[in-house]
Order: structure tokens, then sequence, then C-alpha cells
């Protein structure tokens, strides 16, 4: 379903009062589904993996002038990322940011930090099935993570007197 999770959210957006365009959009959305259902991903299960979180974000994605004064969602940032277990994912989640990044790195950071909400309670769940006795996928002793990030500010975090003054506010949202 990752191929229309995002056609699905924007027809989602517009249920409460919908129009004719909207319509047509959910009946293109019909017929793809009807033509493509007897296609689909395959994961191979790799047992020498354990979690991978991806996460990204669209800094201000949907900002324009002429409706920044109206509606204030359009300085909103975007996060998505994928959850992988074993080679396969496990969760996944594309949302408008709660609150206003300020900046690409602010953005990064708030998307990698909602992606790590997501993964450390599946990680929870599993280490608890492991150790009574559940057969999991993964055959290493331990459950890990691995986060990849593309935004060198959001990885590495300030490092000079400068950048701190520029990314203070990054510090009082949730890290791990």
């Amino acid at each position: 379903m990752p191929d229309i999770i995002f056609a699905v959210r924007q027809l989602a957006r517009f249920s409460v009062d919908p129009r004719k365009d909207h319509g047509v959009a959910m009946m293109y959305l019909g017929m793809y589904l009807n033509h493509t259902k007897l296609i689909g991903i395959k994961f191979k299960i790799q047992p020498d993996k354990g979690f991978e979180c991806y996460a990204d974000a669209d800094f201000a994605g949907a900002f324009s002038k002429e409706h920044s004064d109206e509606d204030p969602v359009v300085a909103k940032s975007r996060s998505g990322w994928y959850i992988f277990y074993a080679g396969c994912p496990v969760a996944w989640a594309s949302k408008l940011q709660t609150m206003v990044a300020l900046s690409t790195t602010e953005a990064e950071y708030i998307a990698l930090s909602n992606a790590l909400r997501d993964v450390i309670p599946i990680m929870e769940l599993v280490k608890e099935m492991k150790s009574r006795k559940f057969d999991v996928i993964s055959i290493l002793p331990y459950v890990y993570y691995k986060a990849f990030e593309d935004n060198s500010g959001a990885i590495t975090g300030p490092s000079s007197q400068d950048e701190l003054k520029d990314q203070a506010h990054c510090c009082l949202l949730p890290s791990f």
C-alpha cells in the first residue's frame, strides 16, 4: 500500500467538504487499485538485520506566499519515515509536523525524533517477545536499530557557538 499513501492522504484531507475533482481523483484511485491488484512487493527476510529507521522531512513543502496569510498550515513541514525489521517494512508514516520548523535541520530533527518514537515501542515489544521465548526473526542476541538521516546538522548537532545559538530551540525537542 505504500504506493497509494499520498493519494489516500490527500483525499482524506478533503473528506469533510469534497468537490467534484476529489470524486474524480477517487475514481482514478479505484481504477488504479483494480488494475494493480495482482502486483505487489516481495521482501526477503534478512535475519542478520535488526531494526532500521529511515526518516526525512520536507521543510515547509507546501509554503506559498499567496496562501500564507489565510492558512498557517502551509508553513508546516512534512515528516516521513519507514521502519524495517529484518529487512521488511513494519511501519511507515507521512505526517505534517505539529510545529513550524525554523530550518531544514530542525525539520529533519523533528522527523527523526517522531520516527524514533515509533521505533522504540516496537523494539521493546520484540525484546519482550524474545524474553518470553517467542520465535522472533532476528538471529541476533539483542535488538538494535540504525537510524538513517540525510541532514548533517540533524546528525551532528551544533558544533560551534554560532550554530548553537541558531539551533538552541532544537534542544527543547525530545531526542534519542
